[in-house]
């Protein structure tokens, strides 16, 4: 008889189901038993084909990145306008985040110890900057090519945007910010780029 992983595992099912154990419950208190239970099979078909803990956690980590943030830069800059784009990444993903009672997986990391290991630090990074890159590019065909001179500069703006974002993600698990005053404090950053 042989041994190995059971039929039908697949890495990507394995990697999918330790990020919503690793989300809900944190690297730290997340077992290996946790995972070899959410992901269905043995200590050892785990360790072989995703890794330690920790690697496997980088590798939820970039899954997340994957299914949530890539798609906020998609939203930002396929817009058929940049105002639109915008609008689609501000009523999609920011006035969205209060229904998630997890919060945001990123802002999650970010906050916790492991944001001191570099290779986590570095990825986390990436992302923060693709995704204010992002913003900036959708704020600059926004302000398009006007001359008068801002209150404020796009790439504050973008910034700003990007922590009332995280921002929120952080506090509506815990206190609910309306949207409405959400949506007029970003028409005000966006208004003062103009």
């Amino acid at each position: 008889m042989r041994s190995g992983r059971p039929r039908g595992f697949e890495r990507q099912d394995a990697i999918d189901a330790a990020l919503k154990v690793f989300w809900e419950h944190g690297f730290e208190n997340t077992s290996m038993g946790d995972l070899e239970r959410c992901v269905g099979v043995g200590r050892q078909s785990l360790y072989n084909t995703l890794g330690d803990k920790r690697s496997l956690f980088i590798a939820a980590l970039q899954r997340y990145i994957e299914q949530y943030v890539q798609p906020q830069i998609d939203a930002l800059l396929g817009g058929p306008t940049p105002e639109e784009g915008l609008q689609r990444w501000i009523d999609g993903w920011m006035l969205r985040v209060s229904d998630s009672t997890m919060g945001c997986f990123v802002v999650k990391t970010t906050a916790s110890p492991l944001a001191e290991d570099p290779e986590i630090r570095s990825i986390l990074n990436a992302q923060v900057i693709r995704l204010r890159d992002a913003i900036i590019q959708a704020l600059q065909g926004v302000r398009g090519g006007s001359k008068r001179r801002a209150p404020l500069a796009v790439k504050d703006a973008a910034e700003s945007l990007l922590t009332l974002h995280q921002g929120r993600s952080v506090l509506g698990r815990v206190f609910p910010i309306g949207d409405e005053a959400l949506r007029r404090t970003v028409n005000h950053l966006i208004d003062s780029i103009r």
